[in-house]
């Protein structure tokens, strides 16, 4: 009974280091093996204030040009410039802000359908979107 439960302890012991021992490609100088970094998330990117306000700013300036003409080829040029003002920021909006960032994740969505000619959708985008970067900034000004 003894050499069985030494025989279970040692057999756990030996699978632990060995998992350990795989599972990290960690070389100690804070990047993988092979001396690549791995991109951040987006949401996990924190920028500062000034840039949180000025990429809020910009969302809210495009989200205009896209309901003021929903559709049209200038709106899907605009929806193109979503994401890049946004990736740099949200993450600090989402650590603010958790709701704050919903609205502005849902607001993006109904912008992407106005471009395409959805009307309505356009409008209540750049509504939401307007509404929500003043509120952010209110309670986190640049």
């Amino acid at each position: 009974m003894i050499k069985r439960a030494l025989a279970i302890v040692f057999g756990t012991t030996v699978m632990a280091i060995g998992l350990a021992a795989c599972g990290s490609d960690d070389d100690g100088t804070g990047s993988p093996a092979g001396g690549t970094t791995t991109a951040l998330a987006p949401e996990e990117v924190i920028a500062p204030d000034d840039t949180v306000a000025a990429g809020l700013t910009q969302l809210a300036a495009v989200a205009g040009q896209i309901a003021a003409d929903p559709g049209s080829d200038a709106a899907k040029a605009a929806v193109a410039q979503l994401e890049p003002a946004w990736a740099p920021v949200e993450g600090t909006v989402l650590k603010n802000d958790k709701d704050g960032y919903l609205v502005i994740e849902e607001a993006l969505g109904l912008l992407e359908k106005g471009a395409e000619g959805d009307a309505a959708k356009a409008t209540r985008g750049a509504k939401t979107m307007t509404d929500a970067v003043s509120a952010y900034l209110k309670k986190f000004p640049g």
